[in-house]
């Protein structure tokens, strides 16, 4: 089983990579703006994918100016600003509210990590760099035809990672 998940999961990381190459860097770019620019940076996460706001926020790596997004913030919201959104493997129709919001009545870019395409879901033209995690269920087949392992937040930590990774690069070429 082990071995299973590991495998299935290095190809999830592996698709991510390959497949979102110009929205990693697009959305590394943004963020390096922000940074740049002293900006802050927002989190809009819910469910499992709070352990991409608690990276941002508290990791050994953590922004100097970053918060959890709210509705009160909106207001507040700059162009030097940025949002990390990221839906979770259930129905996160409050949280879309809340970036869709975002992007209606702020200038501030959006970068959102989504876990699955179904009906309704967000597109990618919506935002300003759009990075499928490519889970459509459990990764790891049992015996009664059922699959377990949802690995949503591993998933959407490896898309921040590399997102901020490249946006380190970004940064050192700059200065």
């Amino acid at each position: 089983m082990q071995k299973i998940f590991s495998t299935q999961l290095n190809g999830i990381f592996t698709k991510i990579q390959q497949e979102s190459e110009y929205a990693i860097e697009d959305a590394a770019r943004l963020l390096a703006q922000t940074l740049i620019s002293r900006g802050t940076v927002y989190f809009a996460t819910k469910d499992e994918m709070k352990a991409i706001a608690a990276e941002g926020l508290n990791g050994a790596e953590a922004f100097p100016a970053a918060k959890e997004l709210s509705d009160s913030d909106i207001p507040e919201l700059t162009s030097t600003d940025i949002v990390i959104a990221a839906t979770g493997f259930r129905d996160d129709e409050g949280l879309l509210g809340l970036i869709r919001k975002v992007k209606d009545q702020t200038e501030t870019p959006v970068i959102l990590l989504a876990t699955r395409k179904k009906e309704g879901a967000p597109q990618e033209e919506e935002w300003d760099s759009y990075i499928p995690l490519h889970l459509r269920g459990g990764l790891v087949p049992f015996e009664n035809g059922g699959r377990s392992g949802i690995p949503s937040a591993m998933a959407g930590l490896f898309a921040y990672h590399v997102i901020c990774l490249t946006a380190k690069e970004i940064l050192e070429e700059y200065e």
